[in-house]
């Protein structure tokens, strides 16, 4: 159990801390002194791991010395908060050797910040066992999980722990390996995942214990990790373990992440077809030609996000999504779909397919793509609802003096010049003409309704520099901006 002190002459601050304690780290044992004449008896008779101590709790020099003598004694770890940043309260927070200074008024997630931090450091420096050695009960080595072993087996719990990134794997193992536990932990890190094994305790909750370790983690990170807790009775060979351990944490995939899995999952894969049937491959093609973006959304949502255990092989579903691709890519060509936008995104929407490590993140970018792509195909039979939504657009960012054609295409996913050819078509006008009215039409109501400068109104307007706003406003008014203000002032 590992054991905070609090200790502070605010009675309402020290129970707002505890409070915050409790919530964030539910297995540590938390205590409060508010009186500086208790303070030395209660370090003495609690023997805290970690205290945190506000330094105006320190009446005298005399009372200071008795402090550095027991601490000396007890060396917890101490974390300082002060409401005076002055040298002398500086001096005594290195003369107590405190791992952290706070300076008051603080934030409780800069406090539970310093607090973690000095709990992970403290548990890393303390000796750990050899990360192949279980106590007496049996060494289990790395070779163990890949090869069979000759040796008698001996209960062991095994768990697996993997994050939704694997560059999060360094740290995650960090905060394990720092970790309070109830009995000792021993792990090995891989590519993908984290294998922790335990001796055999029937006196321990070894969900509960995972709970625990999951609500910490989730208070310190904002990382998604899923754990598998194989609370069996653990008499199987440690290399058969480990691959029901790879197998569980593949149901991730459907369940997602910041879960528990546990013994309840089912061992065995379902069997499905990984192709489509020519009904189905059917089916998409009629939607597709449709456009019938919520047909096609309903069936992905029946086929993939309403699975019921015992689920498919994750690698069967990735196959099956791949054939959907497939079709998708049938109706890019048909439609002349393979502009460089929608190749990017089609490619890396394969790569989703392959390697994300949740079904409903794909499911949501697929359905994404194919709105695009059915939004492009709709547009560009209805060339005057494409011009309206380019006019908007140049409404919009008018102000932008760097706005052209190239960036509108890539915008709205079609060729320049064919955005050119829609919108002269439907405004008998340039897309530079469209543009600049709508410029100039902006500059004029600034000009009546503000006392901004012709030079801050050039530049507000989307002109790269006032003389060619003074000539493009003369050519369009006839007068230039400060004549037009003249006579609007008569």
């Amino acid at each position: 159990m590992y054991k905070v002190l609090v200790a502070g002459r605010d009675e309402s601050d020290l129970n707002g801390i505890r409070w915050l304690l409790h919530s964030a780290m539910t297995s540590w044992q938390v205590e409060t002194v508010n009186l500086p004449g208790e303070l030395i008896g209660k370090i003495e008779t609690f023997r805290p791991d970690l205290l945190i101590i506000e330094l105006e709790m320190i009446e005298d020099e005399a009372h200071y010395h008795f402090i550095v003598n027991v601490l000396n004694i007890v060396k917890p770890s101490i974390c300082a908060i002060t409401i005076e940043p002055t040298f002398a309260r500086a001096k005594n927070a290195i003369d107590l050797g405190v791992n952290d200074l706070l300076l008051k008024p603080i934030s409780p997630e800069i406090l539970l910040k310093s607090v973690q931090r000095i709990y992970r450091k403290n548990h890393a420096d303390k000796k750990n066992l050899p990360a192949n050695q279980i106590q007496s009960e049996r060494s289990i080595g790395y070779t163990h999980l890949f090869l069979n072993s000759d040796e008698p087996i001996r209960p062991i719990k095994s768990f697996g722990l993997k994050s939704e990134s694997v560059h999060i794997l360094p740290e995650l193992y960090q905060f394990l390996k720092s970790y309070q536990w109830k009995r000792p932990l021993f792990s090995f890190v891989l590519t993908e995942m984290i294998v922790c094994f335990a001796a055999s305790h029937d006196d321990i909750n070894w969900r509960q214990e995972w709970s625990r370790f999951l609500r910490d983690w989730q208070t310190m990170s904002h990382e998604p990790i899923v754990i598998v807790v194989q609370d069996s009775n653990g008499n199987e060979p440690i290399k058969d373990q480990y691959h029901l351990l790879k197998h569980r944490m593949e149901i991730s995939f459907y369940i997602g992440f910041n879960q528990i899995i546990d013994n309840r999952s089912d061992r065995d894969w379902r069997m499905i077809d990984p192709f489509l049937t020519p009904e189905d491959q059917q089916l998409w093609v009629e939607l597709l030609a449709q456009s019938d973006l919520k047909g096609l959304k309903k069936w992905l949502y029946d086929e993939f996000l309403n699975l019921n255990p015992p689920y498919p092989d994750p690698a069967i579903i990735r196959i099956r999504l791949t054939s959907i691709l497939a079709q998708i890519r049938r109706f890019m060509l048909s439609n002349k779909l393979e502009n460089p936008s929608f190749e990017k995104n089609y490619l890396q929407l394969f790569q989703e397919i392959l390697y994300c490590p949740v079904i409903y993140r794909i499911i949501e970018e697929l359905i994404l793509f194919i709105g695009q792509l059915i939004e492009n195909v709709i547009t560009r039979k209805n060339p005057i609802q494409l011009s309206k939504k380019v006019f908007h657009y140049l409404e919009e960012n008018y102000a932008n003096p760097q706005l052209n054609l190239t960036e509108i295409g890539e915008k709205f996913n079609k060729n320049a010049s064919y955005i050119s050819y829609v919108i002269s078509n439907n405004y008998h006008k340039t897309f530079r003409g469209i543009l600049t009215d709508i410029r100039i039409r902006h500059a004029i109501d600034l000009l009546e309704e503000s006392s901004l400068s012709i030079k801050e109104i050039s530049s507000q307007c989307g002109f790269s520099n006032q003389q060619y706003f003074n000539k493009v406003f003369l050519k369009k008014m006839n007068c230039s901006p400060s004549q037009f203000r003249k006579k609007i002032e008569l």
